[in-house]
Parts: C-alpha cells; sequence; structure tokens
C-alpha cells in the first residue's frame, strides 16, 4: 500500500478502508462486487510566494489516465473518481515539481503551492506538508452593507497585504499555531483578531470593518463679497497685512456717497477741507509738511498715476463718480505703502480702484 502524505491526509479527511469490496480482494468472487463509489475532487494551485493563481500547471494522478492542465484561475476537478490511495503529481515550468499521496473518501477540495524553483525546500526540508499550503485566507467587508474593502491591509506578524478588488487577501507560509491577524483601512476603526493555523490548511475567515468615527471641529464659514478687480489688484492681500485704511464695494454703498470726497470723511488719518465749492483730501503726513500750506498726496487711478501730490490739490470729485468705484486704499504715511506707489510719496498716497 502507499504510504499516505499526512497533509492531503489532513487535508482530505482519512478513513480507514476496512471494507473488503474497497479493498478489491482477488479470485473469482472480485467479478460479483459492486462498481466502486465515485466521487468529485476539486483543487486549486497556487504560486507559494505570491498567493497568485498558477494556470497551466499539470496535474497528474499516478496509476490512472488523468492528465489535465488547471485552468486560468489555477483550478481542476478530478470527477467520478473512485475512492481509493492516489499519488498526484504537479509540475509548471519554472516551478518545483509537486508529488504528494493523498485518499479520496469524499467530495472535497485542496489548495495545493508550487514554490519557484529558485524557492525550492532544501533536501529533508519539512514545509507544512508538501505542496499543500498553511496559512489563512478570507474575505473583508464593510460592516454597513457589506461591500469588498479594496486595498485595505491585512498583517501577521511583520508579513502582509493589501486586499484585492474583492476584498480578498492570502497569507501562505504561515507557521502551524496561533496568529495575530489585523485589518486596517484608513477611514475605519482597525480590527485585530486571532486565528488558529492547521498544518496543511488554509484557515478561512470572513472579517468586517466599521467606519471610524472621527472628531472634527465645526466648519467655519464667512460669505465675503469680492471685487474681481481688487483680487487681482492685490487689495484684499494688503487689507489682510494690517496697513493703510481700505473701503471695499460694501464699505462704499454703506456711505452712500453724493461725491467721491464723501468717502473719506471720518477716515482715521485723514482730513477732508472745504474751500468754496471745492473740497480736498489731506493726509495726516501732509498737514505740516509745509510751512506755507498743506502737502497734498499722490492719487492713482487703476494704478496709473493722476496726480503728483505736492502743493497742489487733487480734485478726486473730478477723477470718477462713486458709483463707479470697486475700492479705495489710503495710506496717510510712507508705513506699509506699496514698494512701486513710495517714490515721492512723503504726503501719502491714495490707490482708487474702478469696477469692471
Amino acid at each position: 500500500m502507499v504510504a499516505v502524505g499526512p497533509a492531503l491526509r489532513a487535508a482530505l479527511g482519512f478513513l480507514p478502508l476496512i471494507s473488503a469490496g474497497l479493498v478489491g480482494p482477488s479470485g473469482a468472487g472480485a467479478a460479483q462486487e459492486p462498481e466502486p463509489k465515485t466521487v468529485r475532487i476539486t483543487g486549486r494551485v497556487i504560486d507559494a510566494a505570491t498567493g497568485s493563481p498558477l494556470p497551466g500547471a499539470v496535474v497528474v494522478v499516478e496509476g490512472t489516465e488523468i492528465r489535465l492542465e488547471t485552468d486560468a484561475e489555477g483550478k481542476f476537478e478530478l470527477n467520478a473518481i473512485a475512492i481509493g490511495f492516489y499519488r498526484i503529481r504537479l509540475s509548471h515550468p519554472g516551478y518545483s515539481p509537486v508529488v504528494d499521496d493523498f485518499p479520496v473518501v469524499r467530495d472535497r477540495g485542496f489548495v495545493l503551492a508550487m514554490h519557484p524553483a529558485r524557492e525550492a525546500p532544501e533536501a529533508g526540508e519539512d514545509r507544512a506538508g508538501g505542496g499543500l499550503m498553511t496559512g489563512i485566507m478570507g474575505i473583508l467587508t464593510t460592516s454597513e452593507d457589506d461591500s469588498p474593502l479594496v486595498g485595505a491591509a491585512v498583517r501577521v506578524g511583520r508579513g502582509g497585504v493589501l486586499t484585492d478588488e474583492r476584498g480578498g487577501f492570502m497569507l501562505g507560509g504561515l507557521a502551524a499555531g496561533l496568529h495575530i491577524i489585523e485589518f486596517a483601512q484608513i477611514g475605519y476603526a482597525t480590527r485585530r483578531d486571532t486565528v488558529r493555523v492547521v498544518p496543511g490548511r488554509m484557515t478561512s475567515v470572513q472579517a468586517s470593518l466599521s467606519v471610524d468615527p472621527v472628531h472634527l471641529e465645526p466648519l467655519k464659514v464667512v460669505v465675503e463679497r469680492r471685487e474681481a478687480a481688487l483680487q487681482d489688484a492685490g487689495f484684499y492681500e494688503r487689507r489682510e497685512d494690517g496697513w493703510g485704511k481700505f473701503l471695499d464695494r460694501e464699505d462704499i454703498e454703506t456711505r452712500t456717497p453724493s461725491e467721491m470726497t464723501d468717502l473719506f470723511t471720518g477716515l482715521p488719518g485723514v482730513t477732508v477741507e472745504a474751500s468754496g465749492t471745492q473740497r480736498r483730501v489731506v493726509l495726516r503726513s501732509g498737514r505740516f509738511s509745509l510751512s506755507d500750506g498743506y502737502c497734498y498726496p499722490r492719487v492713482f487711478l487703476d494704478d496709473l498715476l493722476v496726480h503728483d501730490g505736492g502743493t497742489e490739490a487733487a480734485g478726486i470729485d473730478d477723477l470718477v463718480n462713486p458709483d463707479a468705484v470697486a475700492g479705495i486704499e489710503v495710506y496717510p504715511s510712507s508705513a506699509g505703502l506699496p514698494a512701486r506707489y513710495s517714490m515721492s510719496a512723503g504726503c501719502g498716497v491714495i490707490l482708487i480702484w474702478t469696477r469692471r
């Protein structure tokens, strides 16, 4: 009788054959024995290093005419095979051959692993049941709707894999005994479980992860009106810097001005003086710059210098209608004044931006 490999004995369920009809007696009475019972065996051949299916592996059952190849998923079937003892041989280019004995007693399925030739076991090395894998395989899903979790990390010890598009994973080459398996995915609570691994068997598990609630600060929402012309001119950036005095379109509409000089009334560091029908704007740095009068600020309209300042006041009310203005910047002194406007700006600078 052929010796039975311990791995396949464990995987397929060895039962002693004590029936005379199964032993197959010799002599004339043998013709009267019933036809032997047949069963269906399914198998799957994988790469021991990666756990990937191994298509094209040649499967030969010695003592029979069975010779077939694994399909694209590494699977094969032995249909209507009689109960008894068999020896199976696996071969594939680039892989070490696998030879194992197994009893066939009932319908079963099993996984066989082939090692790349460079990873073949050394002579005398026991690799957990010859070609049978020892490890953990399974499916990882969400606890909410059982949908597969793709790309989740599954770790045992220092080794690990990522789940595939079906949420599937396989960890082979594990030692028999208890192992702590960890499942982790961003946005989900990490899970750890203890699994017992049996020699020559792939322990199948099904796990799920629940969403990990993360405390977030309340969303702060600020609704702000912004003019495209002011955004392009850098108005808002300079306002955040804190230098100068700024009026945006909303400020202008709140003041309901009749003339441009109405917008300057009440601004810190700014004086609006009346001379007949004309009103003039004087900034803080220009009040005492001249012994015989005020020094008036320079004025820019849409980044163009329209008044050079000095002893002559700008006719601001004649420059532009308040309805056409998007924003105003006032720099009573040179402090915080953008460099491109600072030349000869001893009496201050006014920037006026029109709407588009």
